[in-house]
């Protein structure tokens, strides 16, 4: 999904004072939200992420497909794959408030609380809870890429100050 209608994407930019002109890709589109600058050092150039519900569809996949296919046990793999995909979700507004209170309830679920709030350290979970986690974890993923593919560009993407 990567590149695709709303995707995430990296972006160069020449800075001026006060605006940005956009280097590549020809013809990129950029959703109006979205959109956030990071400054890179004192040449000029930055890159704008442009982050959407691909951007979480995308990792939530990419954990799906890693349990799946991985070795050893699940709840190894299921730690792996919360350090590795899973964390992304949290970092950056990419979730609809509907989509994000489920991914918010697992993550309650099977983190650690001890932890903190935002660590991935998933506290020991029973063969029964890891599979229901995976199941979970699933569900999700293919609710957001159905989302996803289904949302106009200017959908809202929520933070946790929406779930109240």
């Amino acid at each position: 999904m990567i590149g695709g209608k709303g995707s995430v994407s990296q972006h160069r930019c020449f800075r001026q004072p006060g605006r940005y002109q956009l280097i590549g890709p020809v013809g990129g589109h950029l959703p109006p939200s979205g959109v956030r600058g990071y400054p890179k050092g004192e040449s000029g150039v930055q890159t704008l992420t442009v982050v959407s519900l691909d951007y979480a569809a995308d990792h939530l996949l990419a954990a799906v497909q890693s349990v799946a296919v991985s070795d050893g046990p699940l709840q190894t793999r299921l730690q792996t794959v919360w350090d590795e995909s899973v964390q992304h979700v949290w970092e950056k507004p990419c979730l609809t408030t509907e989509l994000l209170a489920r991914f918010k309830a697992l993550w309650d679920r099977v983190t650690d609380p001890t932890a903190g709030p935002r660590s991935t350290r998933l506290r020991q979970l029973t063969t029964s809870e890891a599979v229901a986690a995976v199941d979970e974890l699933i569900a999700l993923a293919v609710q957001t890429a159905v989302t996803a593919s289904q949302a106009p560009d200017d959908v809202r993407l929520a933070t946790l100050g929406d779930l109240g």
